[in-house]
């Protein structure tokens, strides 16, 4: 653990906890922007109040990967928070605990640590234009929140960015959660499983033989990926209890009942890749966009990225995705 703080102490981010009503300690940080947020709009000077991202980090990963997009947010007049969920980097205490949030209701315990965060920004960051960006799992973390609060999320959140998401896994997913239950009955709720594992990144890997490593789908950029595969606290296995939380979850969120409760009127961005495994190359995700202007989200708009995989903020063409997500930031914040 201390060699992993090492490695890491030239990053830009400020190192927090806080403790969750269940005695949890969750590790977040702070990347907070030293410039003050100022915009020309129609040839006028125009002051914003501070703008601040909440990341929500996706499965397999933590926080701390964001560093190079937080920084590049900070020197655009934008903060950023983000936590280690639950099962995950420092939050999880050491890597043989990775991969499991909680025995029972890990999935909606971490969203009441995602709304902890919200407030704990709106405390330290007064009227602020505050962002949820979720990616992969962490967009359905977002996702279901915003079914699950959409009267809190109206009042607190200025827009939302929905990075590498998914459509239902359909019958699959169904599949997905009896082999989960069984191997929950039969070995415990900790009980980690290769065969999720191999049912889900190892399809995603599939798509792009001949394989170079087991996580080719994450980004073409061969260097990420092998920083990925070298990161203690990423790409490990994971418990069942945690695939069916998080399947669970995927079958709920596209729900088209569910899909109605979400606040009509806050801004939604969706981004992809066109190589993303997980939005099953554009099919999914462009489901997922035609779900919610069906259902009355009409403030959504989605934005594809030619031949890029499932990262976008770590793909070859991040610095476009990057100037995009700004110009978004900036678009929305000075019409809310």
């Amino acid at each position: 653990m201390n060699n992993f703080k090492e490695k890491n102490q030239d990053k830009n981010y400020t190192e927090f906890t806080f403790l969750t009503e269940d005695g949890a300690k969750i590790y977040y940080y702070r990347w907070i922007s030293k410039k003050s947020f100022v915009s020309i709009s129609q040839n006028s000077l125009k002051s914003l109040n501070p703008v601040v991202v909440h990341i929500v980090h996706g499965m397999g990963e933590h926080a701390r990967r964001y560093d190079n997009f937080a920084t590049f947010l900070n020197e655009n007049e934008i903060s950023v928070y983000a936590m280690d969920q639950r099962g995950h980097g420092l939050t999880a205490l050491n890597p043989s605990k990775f991969g499991h949030q909680d025995d029972v209701d890990g999935w909606f315990k971490v969203i009441g640590d995602l709304k902890k965060m919200n407030d704990l920004i709106l405390k330290e960051n007064p009227n602020c234009k505050l962002i949820l960006f979720g990616h992969s799992a962490g967009s359905f973390l977002v996702r279901d929140f915003l079914i699950s609060f959409p009267e809190e999320a109206v009042k607190k959140i200025n827009g939302v960015i929905l990075s590498g998401t998914a459509a239902s896994p359909g019958f699959m997913g169904k599949i997905g959660i009896i082999l989960a239950n069984y191997l929950i009955k039969k070995y415990g709720p900790k009980v980690k499983s290769p065969l999720h594992r191999n049912l889900t990144f190892g399809k995603f890997n599939s798509y792009f033989k001949p394989n170079r490593t087991t996580a080719d789908w994450i980004s073409r950029d061969e260097n990420v990926v092998d920083e990925m595969l070298k990161d203690p606290f990423c790409y490990t296995l994971f418990s069942a209890t945690f695939y069916k939380d998080l399947i669970e979850s995927t079958l709920r969120i596209n729900n088209f009942k569910n899909i109605s409760k979400m606040p009509k009127n806050i801004p939604i961005l969706l981004i992809s890749g066109t190589k993303c495994a997980v939005g099953n190359f554009t099919k999914g995700v462009k489901k997922v966009y035609g779900n919610f202007i069906a259902a009355g989200l009409k403030n959504t708009e989605l934005k594809l990225y030619d031949q890029a995989r499932h990262e976008l903020i770590n793909e070859l063409n991040y610095k476009e995705v990057f100037t995009n997500i700004k110009e978004w930031i900036f678009k929305i914040c000075l019409n809310t």
